[in-house]
């Protein structure tokens, strides 16, 4: 991931990155997520502006990194 802009990096492996994954999908973070927004949600215009940035990632004030779809899906369950 480029820390700057949060962009995935698509080599993915080449870099200290590849080796952490997601906690919710337990896909690696380098990797887009192939895992839609909930169905629920989509309406919300919170969840538009969040498709556009689909391929960065989330991290929580406890630095851990989420794929945005996974940690916005996990939120409206939790």
């Amino acid at each position: 991931m480029d820390q700057t802009t949060g962009e995935l990096d698509p080599k993915g492996a080449d870099n200290e990155d590849s080796e952490k994954v997601c906690a919710i999908c337990m896909n690696y973070i380098v990797q887009e997520p192939d895992i839609p927004f909930d169905d629920k949600i989509t309406s919300k215009p919170f969840i538009k502006r969040l498709q556009k940035m689909k391929n960065k990632v989330m991290v929580t004030p406890c630095k851990h990194e989420f794929h945005i779809p996974c940690l916005v899906n996990w939120m409206q369950i939790k």
